[in-house]
């Protein structure tokens, strides 16, 4: 079996075991910040990091889409590929849970323009659809972040929970959780013979121009 998947699939588990912690508290961790001396300088350079992550993102979410139409609607429509995976089990149906996650975050969560309760099936209707939803959701998110500076992802957004936490918090649970659903996609593809390439940031990040500190 290609390694690519699994290690992908172990990333995601890591990460996700680290976001859910016990001792790990957004809404404490944001008060001692805030209390400590030079927090301005703690919070400079979030929405730098965030938009680079965006980049990366969109030129993933292009890899993915065409992986996806390679593979062919016989694949991705194949129940019980991603075993206990969203509604039926196909890479289909996770594909169109992480892309309705991503849109409903952004719309629904940070910009408030009121809660829908899931995908609309008329919109959500068929691979076409969702991928063009994901184009434009990809789209708002880099629009949201250029037009949100370090104070206003700093900002304090309230939870499900009724806690606040940093609103950029909210595009990196958005972030992750299409990481972890990415990699039972990439990891079904690899169990089903399809090889999918690796969505390696490092790579991505060794072709971009970056500006660099040099002055420490």
């Amino acid at each position: 079996m290609r390694t690519g998947g699994v290690r992908t699939l172990r990333y995601a588990a890591r990460v996700f075991e680290l976001d859910h912690r016990p001792s790990f508290h957004p809404s404490r961790c944001q008060a001692h910040v805030l209390a400590q001396p030079g927090k301005a300088e703690f919070m400079h350079g979030t929405q730098n990091m965030l938009l680079a992550i965006a980049r990366f993102r969109s030129n993933t979410r292009e890899t993915v889409v065409d992986v996806l139409r390679r593979a062919g609607a016989e694949v991705i429509r194949q129940p019980g590929a991603i075993p206990g995976g969203n509604g039926d089990g196909s890479i289909y149906a996770t594909y169109l849970h992480l892309v309705d996650v991503e849109e409903s975050w952004l719309h629904e969560g940070l910009l408030a323009e009121g809660f829908q309760d899931g995908p609309s099936p008329e919109r959500y209707s068929d691979f076409d659809a969702i991928t063009a939803i994901w184009a434009q959701t990809s789209a708002d998110w880099f629009s949201y972040l250029i037009e949100h500076d370090d104070s206003d992802l700093w900002a304090p957004f309230t939870n499900r929970g009724g806690q606040q936490i940093p609103s950029w918090m909210v595009a990196w649970h958005t972030f992750n959780h299409t990481t972890h659903h990415l990699a039972e996609v990439w990891t079904a593809l690899t169990v089903a013979g399809i090889e999918p390439p690796e969505l390696d940031p490092l790579r991505w990040a060794s072709e971009q121009t970056w500006p660099f500190t040099t002055d420490r």
